[in-house]
């Protein structure tokens, strides 16, 4: 089984150690030993599967990669990269990608031909948009985009619809495309620190979704289609404009985690007794009279409530 990285509400920075990596990888002979450079892939095995070229102040990526057909895992974490060349694309057996922490200003449209992409990690770059092409992708599964300089989506985003772990924080995200309701086997989803204003009622409605983060947008309402979220086990509005919440946010009866800091809300739904499961709320700096704070404690006795 590989051992994925648990998603929280920060991800924080992705190492090599958070893209799935075996025992059996690591021990296994030649078929499956991890190269540190393409010379030495391409001297002792033309049929190498993995290569690590974190932290090695690279400033393009080696052309000569692209001769190394079978390579399925590819690290390039914290480089100088700037652009990714051709060579890259021609790899099409990869199945892990990690461009994390480097200078790259444009994913260019060949990212579609890497057809058998699972993870794909090009947080901490300086992104603008994504290209079209993006919805190739179909059996991707892992996408971080944190701390780059995204607006928005493609519409093809919706196409990938294996997608589970969507890392979006730290972006300039204002909106989002209606394809995004495509998205129905997500589980993890990080918005945060965007410039999310609103989420219309088609906005997302998977019963997967399990960890949810909006915290520090610019939200002051929600859809009711937040009910359809049946599965969510944790959830972050805080540091939002919320003087409300959806009176269906009762329908997500899973929710363990409810953080609300930091909003405007006077009053919460009427029948929060049904969130039977919510062990944390917490709802600091908000406008809640002394009355509506005790109702709150009362409708959920067996909840740690903090205001």
């Amino acid at each position: 089984m590989f051992k994925v990285l648990k998603f929280r509400f920060c991800i924080g920075l992705f190492c090599l150690a958070a893209i799935p990596f075996t025992k059996a990888q690591q021990l296994s002979p030649l078929k499956n030993k991890v190269y540190y450079s393409v010379e030495d892939a391409l001297t002792e095995n033309l049929q190498a599967r993995q290569l690590n070229l974190r932290d090695q102040e690279l400033l393009h990526i080696p052309n000569n990669v692209e001769l190394l057909e079978q390579l399925q895992f590819l690290n390039l974490m914290r480089n100088d990269i700037t652009f990714c060349s051709e060579a890259l694309f021609n790899l099409s057996n990869l199945e892990t990608l990690n461009l994390k922490l480097n200078g790259i200003t444009v994913l260019p449209d060949n990212i579609g031909n890497l057809k058998k992409l699972i993870h794909l990690n090009i947080s901490a770059n300086k992104l603008k948009s994504l290209p079209n092409t993006i919805g190739n992708l179909k059996d991707l599964k892992v996408l971080y985009l944190s701390l780059n300089a995204l607006t928005t989506l493609p519409t093809s985003i919706g196409q990938c619809k294996n997608l589970t772990d969507l890392d979006l924080q730290n972006n300039h995200i204002s909106y989002l495309p209606s394809s995004f309701k495509e998205l129905q086997n997500l589980k993890l989803l990080d918005l945060s620190h965007n410039q999310l204003y609103e989420l219309d009622n088609s906005w997302i409605a998977s019963a997967q979704l399990e960890r949810l983060n909006l915290e520090d947008n610019v939200l002051n309402w929600l859809p009711e289609s937040f009910g359809n979220l049946t599965g969510l086990k944790t959830l972050n509005l805080s540091n939002n404009q919320l003087k409300v919440l959806p009176e269906s946010l009762v329908h997500c009866e899973q929710l363990e985690l409810l953080i609300l800091s930091n909003n405007k809300l006077t009053h919460l739904p009427k029948h929060l007794n049904r969130l039977k499961s919510l062990s944390t709320l917490t709802a600091l700096h908000n406008n809640f009279s002394e009355k509506e704070k005790q109702r709150i404690k009362n409708a959920l006795p067996n909840c740690n409530v903090y205001f």
